[in-house]
């Protein structure tokens, strides 16, 4: 049996409807309804995995009933959705690897820049999507630390 996988382009805006035709729910409780193969155009996360996904080439393959929060700080919005499901699953990989403290620093930063560009390239204003950053690479470390004692 082969499973056939939604094809979207994180930095082409018009794959926008094929991605919301993928999920469903709302603000912090968005899930994957169908098979996504989402193209990163980078190949910097091969390697990762969790129980629904994993990163393989440039792509990050998404089972049905992936669940992710979106935005933890700052609202929705539609330009920031794709970035949100890839940068959630991507730091809870991260989180959950075996490596040195370096490394998951390396990797936190990549996914951390790689989100502000999937916001820019699906249509969010460059100076919106330099200030999410800043508050990824300020708060995120901060958020780790309560995500891993199950506090948030």
């Amino acid at each position: 049996m082969t499973t056939e996988y939604i094809e979207i382009d994180a930095m082409n805006k018009a794959d926008w409807p094929k991605f919301f035709d993928c999920i469903s729910g709302g603000p912090g409780k968005w899930q994957v309804e169908q098979y996504v193969r989402l193209w990163l155009h980078t190949n910097r996360f091969k390697g990762l995995r969790g129980h629904f996904y994993c990163f393989l080439g440039e792509s990050l393959m998404v089972a049905p009933l992936t669940r992710w929060n979106g935005s933890s700080v700052v609202k929705d919005t539609p330009a920031c959705l794709m970035a949100s499901l890839f940068h959630d699953l991507a730091c809870g990989a991260i989180r959950s690897m075996s490596a040195s403290r370096f490394t998951k620093w390396r990797l936190r930063r990549d996914a951390d820049l790689l989100y502000r560009k999937i916001c820019i390239a699906q249509g969010m204003w460059g100076i919106r999507a330099d200030i999410r950053f800043a508050g990824l690479r300020l708060g995120g470390p901060v958020y780790s630390l309560f995500k891993r004692d199950g506090r948030a």
